[in-house]
């Protein structure tokens, strides 16, 4: 039996072909999956649920059938989706995480995270990120027309993408020091995030412990996933245009 791990999907009907090739992924999870976790970021933008917004309402179903074919789901939110609430749970039958999600399966164990909380040096986007994650201000953000929400999510779009073109690709990265302190204070030795957009897997050494990284690439070019099966967890990716069909 295994468990699927996927992040920044960046999902929008601007790119449907990252909507075949989500689609096509769902589609291809086999008998052997039992869980499937999203680690932020599915949406390219989400501010709440938008009745006239079909293509949100189409990626919901998907997710809903998941449930049929007794796949569980589990949700993060992201640096992009981050107002999901309990609507958004009921409709796509996932489970919301935390920011810090301790798995185990048997003896592999991970900590779950998206990721931005580990950049500590992008200080510019931590402080946005502790603005709209404050209750108050995502529940005045609920009570807007479903108009004026979108409207928002242009601008937050826009203005996330000025920001990232604005700075080096080594603010936007992970800091060592966050990555020794986040694993010592959850007494781990491996960390699975996305939210850099940098792919990989690597061993990082720290006082009284070696901790592996698995970044999670963003689905752009390529689409990438983690398996965790009885042999462990294995980063793996395809060509877009294998999985949209073009």
């Amino acid at each position: 039996m295994s468990d699927i791990f996927i992040s920044d999907l960046h999902l929008g009907p601007e790119r449907p072909e990252l909507y075949r090739a989500f689609c096509n992924f769902l589609a291809g999870l086999d008998e052997s999956v039992e869980q499937l976790y999203i680690l932020g970021d599915l949406f390219d933008v989400w501010v709440g649920h938008d009745k006239q917004n079909h293509f949100q309402a189409e990626v919901i179903a998907r997710l809903k059938m998941l449930e049929k074919r007794r796949i569980r789901l589990f949700v993060m939110r992201g640096n992009r989706d981050f107002l999901y609430g309990k609507r958004f749970a009921r409709e796509t039958g996932a489970t919301l995480l935390p920011d810090y999600y301790l798995y185990q399966c048997g003896a592999h164990r991970a900590l779950l995270m998206h990721g931005d909380l580990l950049c500590t040096q992008d200080t510019d986007y931590l402080r946005y990120r502790a603005v709209v994650r404050n209750p108050l201000l995502q529940s005045l953000l609920g009570g807007l027309p479903a108009s004026l929400r979108r409207g928002i999510a242009s601008r937050i779009r826009n203005k996330s993408k000025q920001a990232q073109s604005g700075k080096s690709m080594q603010i936007m990265d992970i800091t060592e020091q966050a990555l020794f302190e986040t694993t010592q204070k959850y007494s781990v030795g491996r960390v699975i995030h996305g939210h850099t957009h940098r792919p990989g897997v690597s061993l990082h050494k720290t006082p009284g412990r070696q901790v592996e990284r698995l970044v999670l690439g963003d689905w752009g070019e390529k689409v990438w996933w983690i398996v965790r099966d009885s042999n462990g967890f294995s980063l793996q990716s395809r060509q877009l245009s294998q999985l949209s069909g073009n």
